[in-house]
């Protein structure tokens, strides 16, 4: 099978599109599927057989992101050189309408991922006035693919009850020897002056959408009565880094970006990881954690919700009210016992998410969307199949 994938975002950007592109390349190298991917030009890249960049610049309000130019005409010239059974666009953005407008006027079957709820974070950006905008363009985008590949049930629901039914659901999966409790490092708490202390854990963008407000009232009233028992360690960059340094305890360690065996290491030397996000549509960290042995608490809304059992894998709250989280944060720090419980619980969860699983799956969907589309034009899956 020959795929062609097209994403905004890749590395160097830490994010679960990036990572998950990144899985998917894995896999068909390993599985001897050829691909070819399109993506942003961050900055010298070069490209190569199987990589092709697109002129990119950084968006103005946030510079970390990047939005591209692709130039269709170059992309649907190397498509017919490369001859691809199926298109997968992970975004919903220029590369991914690249994707959508090659797939029409070659003829290749075309399959979207829907990986964010970004209508929902018109509210935490008071934008609210926005939402049916937002969500009229993705519905509009998604439209155009044959399949929409969503990470959880919860956002295949979200999706149907807003007219878009045509999902299937393509979850995540979790590196488990990478993320692992032995990568606990006792120096590393040291560093952290953790010592005999409850390590509180966050990991992801430092922004609004993650309702991150709720955490830092949450932790700042643990704090106050707690001060000398309890660290928080943020891991991530945002545009609203500066607001909480300004607003958590002075002795908050904030690390920025971690990736590789830090970023493992970082997991598996907390205690607690406190995600009260309530717009994922999965919450890859939130596997990460239970992976690395953390106990977790998290929002029962969205991905994360559905990710955990309650007092087996981790505790859910109402992500509204801090005051919710405050109290089952002092839970855990009472009871040693049911944090061991749920570490071990979430643990044996993570050991379930198998990527090998998962992107067979995928293959066994691309197979059913190729053959669907060679009955719809009677003569292959794209223009140039006799």
């Amino acid at each position: 099978m020959k795929i062609a994938l097209f994403t905004d975002t890749y590395k160097p950007q830490i994010n679960g599109v990036s990572n998950t592109v990144e899985r998917m390349i894995e896999y068909f190298k390993g599985h001897g599927v050829e691909y070819q991917v399109f993506l942003p030009k961050y900055g010298d890249e070069k490209n190569d057989d199987h990589f092709h960049h697109t002129m990119s610049i950084p968006l103005w309000f946030y510079r970390d992101c990047r939005i591209s130019f692709p130039n269709i005409v170059k992309i649907t010239s190397m498509l017919r050189i490369f001859r691809p059974d199926i298109i997968h666009v992970m975004s919903e953005y220029p590369m991914g309408w690249a994707g959508i407008i090659a797939g029409k006027l070659l003829g290749i079957p075309v399959v979207s991922s829907y990986t964010t709820h970004i209508a929902n974070y018109t509210q935490y950006v008071k934008m609210s006035f926005l939402k049916p905008l937002v969500l009229s363009y993705f519905q509009y985008f998604h439209r155009k693919s044959k399949r929409v590949l969503v990470p959880s049930n919860d956002a295949i629901q979200y999706l149907n009850r807003n007219g878009i039914n045509h999902t299937r659901l393509f979850t995540r999966g979790i590196d488990t020897k990478k993320f692992h409790p032995k990568h606990r490092d006792n120096q590393l708490r040291v560093e952290w002056n953790a010592e005999g202390k409850i390590v509180f854990l966050y990991v992801g963008r430092i922004s609004a959408e993650k309702n991150l407000p709720v955490l830092i009232n949450a932790y700042s009233a643990i704090k106050k009565f707690y001060p000398d028992q309890v660290q928080l360690v943020m891991v991530g960059d945002g545009p609203l880094l500066e607001h909480c340094k300004k607003h958590l305890p002075s002795d908050t360690i904030f690390t920025g970006f971690l990736t590789g065996e830090t970023l493992a290491k970082t997991y598996a030397s907390a205690d607690v990881f406190l995600f009260p996000s309530s717009t994922e549509t999965l919450g890859n960290v939130v596997l990460e954690a239970m992976a690395s042995g953390l106990c977790v608490i998290g929002s029962n809304e969205g991905g994360v919700g559905e990710l955990i059992t309650n007092y087996d894998n981790g505790i859910s709250f109402d992500s509204r009210y801090s005051h919710l989280l405050t109290a089952l944060m002092l839970k855990v720090m009472d009871r040693p016992e049911l944090r061991e419980f749920m570490r071990i619980g979430g643990r044996n969860f993570a050991k379930d998410r198998s990527w090998l699983s998962i992107f067979d799956s995928l293959m066994f969907e691309y197979r059913i969307v190729i053959k669907e589309n060679q009955k719809k034009m009677k003569i292959g899956s794209a223009i140039w199949v006799k």
